[in-house]
């Protein structure tokens, strides 16, 4: 019997690049089932199925999900909305963006390349891309591979995740910055820069595109006719998933990039590629992708080849998330047992964390009837703002409070965030009227007063925020915003 764990936190940002140490905190719980699913009931099926449905009925799932037992699937479901701009309906042949689960491919082109002589993974950057001549010249394609090149993330250099971003505004972003953060091999980093450069590589030496060289070395070899490589020069994505947030707004995919992302794929082609990977390259080869590299610096990373790699229980296990927009998704391997989770979500505020998540399909797997998740507050608040005002949804919130609370989760930061949605809409009573009563349910807190005074100050209310951040202060005397902000407002008069 799988032991149990508890709740682990959202796995995801938005610009992807904090990513990957999420996944390693989510993954801890997971490490505790350690996928020890082997079940044998003929309702697995339907329980994944009603599991999941519940998710979904509840706003916390909307995606596609595929589940494999000992390297047979035996379950698949869609839910919820492929675009919110027509009302189309999710299917399991639902494209969505990949963000990072791209990696692994990209890393796969690499390996294939080297196999055949075309490419050498100790091969310097400057062979191919002689600009980083000066400050990258230690840079090798192993390095790309692992997260230990030293080359900037390049989401940090900008700040952000520009409309239209290509891999030319990458590679001229990065050479114009001239420097790494560490000499090459002595950390590990995660860099979306340097699979940006990765691709751009496993172009060159392939003597075609990216997109070409994987499309015709990875993605054909294993039948995977629903995944392309997005960029500049298309293709068309077939049934493809549109990014969107609450209340229907787009959030959707809208840059150029390729190899730390730029994928779409179906949770039916990445079955397919979870079965068939082992066999593109030698044993040898994968062996490497699967053994994380010591530094130069000292100590050890848990990143292979496109894969971070974990050992639990005697069970080895492979694992990658990916963010970006509203795009969540989620693949882990179990290598010895075969099995295999892939989670694509094109809605991540509507989405359980994936360590919830996977720790209840192993549960369900081995027999076990996992707790259905709490229900985020936010949801159904805004729900009932939306049809019937914020008086109604403060009465429905009062009565969760004091007498089904098990069902719901309640956190502060979820009416917080639910408030600031409100503030970023420039409905200023809603906000208000949310944070006000975060500050009831917990009056301790510095950050529920801090947020009331935030909106009040917004709203003009200024005697009122004054005293709400010098309450916030008091509460947390390290809140040097609310500090500086008291101070401002006391000078003022």
């Amino acid at each position: 019997m799988c032991a149990t764990a508890p709740r682990a936190g959202r796995p995801l940002d938005r610009t992807d690049s904090t990513e990957v140490r999420r996944v390693r905190r989510f993954l801890c719980p997971l490490l505790l089932v350690a996928l020890c699913a082997n079940a044998t009931a003929s309702d697995v099926a339907e329980r994944l199925a009603d599991y999941f449905g519940y998710c979904a009925e509840n706003g916390m799932f909307n995606g596609a999900v595929l589940v494999k037992d000992d390297g047979e699937t035996v379950y698949s479901g869609a839910f919820g909305i492929a675009d919110p701009t027509t009302g189309e309906a999710l299917e399991v042949d639902s494209a969505f963006y990949l963000a990072s689960v791209s990696k692994q491919f990209t890393s796969m082109a690499a390996m294939v390349l080297a196999e055949a002589g075309e490419l050498d993974l100790d091969d310097p950057l400057v062979k191919y891309f002689p600009g980083f001549e000066g400050f990258a010249d230690d840079v090798r394609v192993h390095h790309l591979m692992q997260h230990t090149s030293g080359l900037p993330d390049h989401y940090r250099l900008l700040g952000g995740v520009p409309e239209g971003l290509d891999n030319e505004r990458v590679r001229a972003l990065l050479v114009e910055h001239g420097r790494l953060d560490f000499e090459p091999g002595a950390e590990y980093r995660y860099s979306n820069g340097g699979y940006v450069m990765l691709s751009m590589l496993v172009g060159k030496a392939g003597g075609a595109s990216y997109r070409e060289v994987l499309t015709e070395r990875v993605l054909e070899p294993l039948g995977m006719q629903h995944t392309v490589v997005y960029d500049k020069t298309g293709p068309r994505v077939e049934k493809r998933a549109v990014g969107f947030r609450s209340g229907g707004a787009l959030d959707d995919y809208t840059i150029f990039t390729t190899g730390a992302g730029g994928m779409f794929s179906t949770v039916g082609d990445l079955a397919l590629w979870e079965t068939g990977l082992d066999g593109l390259v030698s044993e040898e080869m994968l062996e490497r992708a699967y053994t994380p590299p010591l530094l130069t610096g000292g100590g050890t990373s848990d990143y292979g080849f496109g894969w971070i790699v974990r050992n639990a229980g005697g069970k080895r296990l492979v694992t990658h998330s990916g963010g970006l927009a509203a795009f969540a998704t989620y693949i882990i391997r179990d290598l010895g047992s075969r099995d295999a989770f892939i989670i694509l979500s094109n809605r991540s505020d509507a989405l359980v964390d994936f360590g919830e998540l996977t720790q209840s399909i192993a549960m369900i797997l081995e027999g076990m009837s996992p707790a259905l998740p709490r229900i985020p507050i936010s949801r159904v608040l805004q729900e009932l703002i939306d049809a019937e005002g914020i008086d109604a949804a403060l009465a429905r919130y009062e009565e969760i409070w004091t007498s089904d609370a098990t069902r719901y989760d309640l956190r502060e930061g979820l009416l917080n965030e639910l408030g600031y949605s409100y503030v970023t809409a420039g409905e200023l009573d809603i906000a208000v009227a949310i944070f006000a009563r975060n500050t009831e349910s917990y009056p301790r807190s510095s950050n529920p007063w801090d947020s009331l005074a935030e909106a009040q100050l917004l709203k003009g209310m200024k005697a009122e925020a004054l005293e709400n951040y010098r309450r916030a202060f008091e509460l947390d005397p390290g809140n040097t915003n609310a500090a500086a902000i008291v101070a401002r407002l006391e000078a003022e008069g």
